[in-house]
């Protein structure tokens, strides 16, 4: 995703991206290879917050959308293929792209085709393909976004919407994605600077790479 970071360093953001590809990579390990064991599933519910929060910081500093929408698409077709052996539905660029259609909406204030945006979800992902996190993530993207420069607001916002989530769902595994929230205000020292697709080529990369883990050790 793009990286600049207007509250802070972009090697703050380059630390954070780390942070989210790890905690991903431990919650993918924990689904496919060990899902008796909750902790890996656990550490990472911070990993999509910080990648939303990124496509927030992505959307307000790229210089043209349309290719930052371009690399997003590409990405979500190329992860899809590995995606299909590993979960259902929809992987998680589509729903960042989602989140890109909702700020969209939202900045040009379309609040009719945003408000029948929200409506259409639930419907779209029982009745015909589901996507990762659904609702919840696209309302996460946007609340992030509105929020983007009053840290009370964004702090309150999320809480409450992740525990709505919870009890909608039933499952209350996903509160621990607000410990995400004081990473987005840590001012980080170390500098650390990742590729531009880094994260874009990892994620279907390390995918590929725990399905044949799984055929080869864990069949």
């Amino acid at each position: 995703m793009d990286t600049a970071q207007p509250h802070n360093t972009d090697n703050r953001t380059d630390i954070l991206k780390l942070i989210a590809i790890i905690t991903m990579l431990i919650d993918h390990i924990g689904a496919l290879l060990f899902p008796d064991i909750i902790i890996f599933r656990i550490i990472g519910r911070i990993a999509f917050p910080i990648f939303a929060y990124h496509l927030v910081i992505g959307y307000k500093n790229t210089a043209n959308l349309k290719k930052y929408v371009l690399r997003l698409s590409l990405f979500a077709v190329v992860s899809q293929i590995p995606f299909t052996f590993f979960g259902r539905g929809l992987n998680i660029f589509f729903t960042l792209l989602i989140g890109i259609l909702a700020i969209y909406l939202y900045e040009k204030n379309r609040r009719g085709l945003l408000m029948l945006l929200f409506l259409s979800i639930p419907l779209f992902t029982y009745f015909i393909i589901y996507f990762d996190y659904e609702l919840y993530g696209v309302l996460m993207i946007l609340l992030f976004y509105i929020f983007y420069e009053d840290q009370n607001k964004t702090i309150l916002s999320f809480t409450g919407l992740t525990l709505l989530y919870c009890i909608d769902i039933n499952h209350y595994i996903q509160m621990y994605a607000i410990f995400a929230l004081p990473l987005f205000y840590t001012d980080f020292k170390i500098k650390i600077r990742l590729s531009r697709y880094f994260f874009y080529a990892f994620y279907p990369v390390h995918i590929t790479v725990l399905l044949i883990v799984e055929r080869l050790f864990f069949s």
